[in-house]
């Protein structure tokens, strides 16, 4: 079996207030726990949670290195996401830390090359999550002048990598809905339900990525009233892997 590392990120809570969400730490949390019920599957399952006031920029910075250190050829690593995300006037997209001060993004903000040299160089299989685009505001205007679209972000990641599995929760102009009836935001409940065993189409007892990619499809959709639509990238050369179990 393979060791399962796992990189939850959720930031909720932003110094400027102006910027909290509601769910993103919910949501990083209910990944993390989601993942660590899948002991079946895998050796050990080890993981880091960063969230809210945790989620600085060196605590996240530190925590792609740790997964950096940690996985090898063998095993699974899944890295999460969730919190705003925005692109700079000048190029480059950025995800926003609790400390973030957006007069100051360059040198506050994380740039999203620090998650794409980590994720096309990990050694083992790579699951990317992201959950950037939510649809509460960015302070004032900012936000309609830098963007939070992560389209390009993704496709920088697919044309360096060899063989990453990204699930973004949405792209281009659609954003991201969380909604206090769910107790998460769509994309985290829908992968989470995945996960555990909803995905199962087949009925084998396993949980298959691209089974989870059709599943999170259909299942925001639904939820969204087709308002949200989630990406998927599985390159041609990765081989269907395990995500999950419908037998716990």
């Amino acid at each position: 079996k393979p060791d399962l590392y796992v990189l939850s990120i959720g930031v909720s809570r932003y110094q400027d207030t102006r910027n909290d969400l509601k769910f993103a730490s919910i949501d990083a949390r209910a990944i993390r726990d989601a993942f660590a019920r899948q002991g079946q599957l895998f050796n050990q399952i080890r993981y880091k949670l960063i969230t809210d006031f945790e989620a600085t920029k060196d605590n996240i910075l530190d925590g792609l290195d740790w997964i950096d250190r940690q996985t090898t050829q063998r095993d699974l690593a899944v890295i999460f996401v969730s919190g705003h995300g925005i692109n700079h006037e000048r190029g480059g997209y950025y995800f926003l830390p609790h400390d973030t001060d957006l007069r100051s993004l360059r040198r506050t903000g994380v740039k999203w090359l620090e998650f794409q040299d980590v994720v096309t160089n990990l050694p083992g299989k790579v699951l990317l999550l992201a959950d950037t685009c939510h649809s509460g505001d960015i302070v004032g205007k900012t936000r309609q002048a830098l963007g939070h679209d992560i389209t390009a972000a993704i496709k920088s990641i697919t044309a360096q990598g060899t063989g990453q599995v990204i699930m973004a929760a949405s792209t281009g102009s659609t954003p991201s809905f969380e909604h206090p009836s769910w107790g998460n935001g769509a994309f985290t409940k829908a992968v989470v339900e995945g996960i555990d065993g909803q995905a199962d189409y087949d009925h084998d007892g396993i949980v298959y990525i691209r089974e989870l990619d059709l599943y999170v499809t259909k299942r925001v959709k639904a939820l969204t009233n087709g308002e949200q639509k989630p990406t998927t990238i599985i390159p041609e050369l990765v081989q269907d892997f395990a995500v999950g179990t419908s037998l716990n």
